[in-house]
């Protein structure tokens, strides 16, 4: 699955630690970040869990990208800086920095202090070896030390006259030879998990928790991940025990951007969904001219259901980037909790989805959320278990198994498409950064995902709402802990006209739906049945064909022009 940028391993032994004195020094972490996402609350939880007590350096970035940190590198360091001097901390004080939120911790402050001065017993300063973005440029680094030799640093970053204020300096052989740095390439404190993913496995306790091993480490201890589906199963919060009035209001967003079979079922589905419609407003956009009329009609039945109803349809010039990003300010103009964005080409045949999906994400605070669904006997579904170096699809380890229904739970993933639920929070921008104490405060700063659809237009529409939301930091979430629907194949499936009805040529490519508009519902049981009616001796009479066949299929004939010379009534 996504991988995290930097891991804090605890990798001390029981002999090292024994001969260790942590207790003579004290350890002050810092984490420096630029605005708050759900990164951040995962540093954050394993802090806690560990029981460390460090300091975030806030400072909001005006850049829509998140991982272009170097603009303000200087200003962060200079916050440091002076914040290092208000607290008084003293020179045998060692200071663990984090700069950039994909990080875990997995070790007490004991055993942090203990390794360090194992594995920089003939150092000054100890970091993460070079991580590079695609501009080759540094944007995350970790670094431990005493405070004196952390502070030759920060001053060796702004001292660099003509250069861009960034960690990258820090690599070049002048700076480690003057600041005594030693990188850790042998992960003894920070391993990288990116570029060792081929070394690393997941494995699975009977009570739900994740593990993580590192194959080349063998007898160390695992790194523990709490396992937020499970908890979300302890903590759910039914709706159905609470009066709808109270529910959480819903922009419902239907988009039809592309050719697409059966959206006459899938309209059908939609309307089935079990949730208060009294708590619903509705945006649709449809650019197919071949499904406006079906649109319409579906209109007429739901518009007075909802609370408020949006349409833009194929007669508007909105393309489809705008078309989201239209939805979103939708549902931020009507002040709904929630947004669930779904695509023409996603069935729910499960009526209570939203409602699951919205209690998952309550429960287990989840800002990004989608349903898992699949091509029927196939494996492809709305979501990626991992990117290769092009930021494309990857087959992740455990893809199959999740797919399969093998792995249940809910999955951080790197993208998902067509089903898409979204917290208000990811809708609404915070306030400017400042320094906070973690367990004295909570920060409230999230950027909007308006941008999102515009974030790369070199890339389709759904990468890149998901690139932006990876280089935001906000996770994306997959749940298959129930079967909520399936995927319609509409690869190849052309609507311009040439077929009155290019439904009834999909037998082989969406079967199931296929026969659901054109086997007459009681063939099965006539099938299935021992006495078959005879009108007369070897004659049998049993359905076969739905009316919605044999209607299209005339009408199809007439189009061709070869059904009784287009005269047949």
């Amino acid at each position: 699955m996504y991988s995290l940028i930097i891991l804090l391993l605890h990798m001390v032994s029981s002999s090292s630690a024994d001969k260790c004195n942590s207790f003579v020094y004290k350890l002050a972490t810092f984490t420096l970040i630029n605005g708050n996402n759900d990164a951040l609350e995962r540093l954050k939880c394993s802090a806690e869990h560990y029981d460390i007590d460090f300091n975030i350096l806030n400072l909001e970035q005006s850049s829509l990208n998140q991982h272009e940190n170097g603009k303000n590198t200087g200003k962060l360091l200079q916050m440091l800086t002076k914040e290092l001097g208000t607290l008084k901390i003293s020179n045998s004080t060692i200071l663990l920095i984090i700069h950039g939120f994909d990080a875990v911790i997995t070790s007490n402050e004991s055993d942090i202090i203990c390794q360090f001065l194992d594995a920089c017993s003939s150092c000054r300063v100890l970091l993460t070896p070079k991580i590079v973005s695609a501009e080759r440029e540094v944007r995350s680094i970790a670094l431990i030390g005493f405070v004196p030799n952390i502070l030759n640093v920060f001053d060796f970053i702004q001292s660099q006259d003509g250069k861009a204020l960034s960690y990258t300096n820090l690599y070049s052989d002048d700076s480690v030879n003057s600041l005594g740095l030693t990188f850790d390439t042998k992960g003894k404190l920070f391993q990288n998990i990116d570029s060792a993913s081929s070394e690393i496995i997941l494995s699975f306790h009977d009570n739900g928790d994740a593990y993580v091993t590192i194959l080349v480490r063998p007898g160390l201890p695992n790194m523990a991940i709490y396992n937020a589906a499970r908890a979300a199963c302890y903590n759910q919060l039914f709706l159905q025990q609470t009066s709808e009035n109270t529910w959480p209001s819903v922009t419902l967003a239907i988009f039809i951007t592309k050719p697409i079979p059966f959206i006459r079922e899938f309209l059908a589905t939609v309307s089935r969904i079990s949730y208060p419609t009294s708590k619903i407003d509705f945006y649709i956009y449809n650019n197919q001219k071949y499904n406006k009329k079906e649109v319409d009609e579906f209109l007429k039945t739901v518009k007075k259901l909802y609370r408020k109803v949006q349409y833009d349809n194929s007669d508007t010039e909105l393309g489809e980037r705008e078309a989201r990003k239209a939805a979103l300010t939708f549902a931020e103009e009507t002040f709904n909790d929630f947004i669930f964005m779904l695509d023409g080409d996603v069935h729910l045949t499960t009526p209570e989805t939203l409602q699951l999906l919205i209690e998952t994400a309550i429960a287990g605070k989840f800002g990004i959320i989608a349903p898992m669904v699949t091509l029927h006997d196939k494996p492809f579904s709305n979501f990626w278990g991992a990117l290769d170096n092009n930021g494309y699809y990857l087959r992740s380890e455990d893809y199959i198994e999740i797919v399969d229904g093998n792995r249940v739970g809910i999955w951080n993933v790197p993208y998902i498409s067509r089903a898409i639920l979204i917290n208000r929070d990811k809708l609404c921008s915070g306030q400017h950064g400042l320094l906070i104490k973690y367990k004295k405060s909570r920060i409230f700063q999230i950027k909007v995902l308006k941008e999102s659809y515009t974030y790369n237009v070199m890339v389709d529409v759904d990468m890149s709402f998901c690139e932006y939301a990876r280089a935001m930091g906000y996770f994306m979430h997959v749940d298959n802990e129930h079967y909520y629907g399936f995927l319609v194949d509409a690869d190849d499936f052309v609507n311009n006209g040439a077929r009155l009805h290019p439904e009834m040529y999909e037998i082989f490519k969406n079967r199931h739906l296929w026969e659901q508009r054109y086997i007459n519902p009681k063939y099965y049981e006539a099938l299935n049945s021992i006495d078959i009616p005879q009108p007369c001796p070897d004659v049998y009479n049993y359905p076969l064909m739905s009316e919605a066949f044999t209607k299209e299929l005339i009408e199809e004939m007439e189009h061709y022009e070869h059904w009784s010379s287009r005269k047949n009534k």
